[in-house]
């Protein structure tokens, strides 16, 4: 009966290890912002290609970030964007900041990055986004996917 009880309490105990209010399935369980992620310091959501939709000839990615007071601001060289396909990861430039004027503007203050590609995406694919900082041993940030 003991090891009854042992197994729903270590099934308790990883799902709570993992949780977390940052991106991924932590926010399924809730909790405090997990250490392992990434830590942009802001709100951050891709803008161009259009999170969700088809986009054609794509070789950069641009994102968008809450205000100037974040982790990126002062350095976004330190960042770049990684992007999972169907058939493998294809690993971004470092971001530039960016004039953001013609793109959607989802927070009361806006700064825009950028990121190339150094190639056009295939066709007929699903692209998930994530933020990393460079040079650290912490997790990407899942931002929004798109498709070619």
């Amino acid at each position: 009966m003991t090891a009854l009880r042992i197994v729903p309490l270590a099934l308790v105990l990883a799902l709570t290890a993992c949780s977390g209010s940052g991106s991924g399935l932590g926010n399924i369980f809730g909790g405090n912002p997990s250490s392992n992620y990434c830590q942009p310091g802001t709100q951050v959501q891709l803008v161009n290609p259009a999170p969700f939709q088809l986009s054609s000839n794509v070789n950069q990615i641009t994102i968008v970030a809450n205000g100037d007071t974040d982790n990126i601001h002062p350095n976004p060289q330190n960042w770049s964007i990684i992007l999972q396909g169907n058939f493998g990861t294809i690993n971004g430039g470092d971001l530039v900041a960016t004039d953001g004027r013609a793109l959607p503007h989802p927070f009361t203050s806006d700064f825009y990055y950028q990121s190339q590609l150094g190639q056009t995406l295939p066709a007929g694919m699903t692209w998930a986004v994530s933020l990393q900082q460079n040079n650290s041993n912490c997790t990407p940030v899942p931002l929004q996917s798109f498709s070619t």
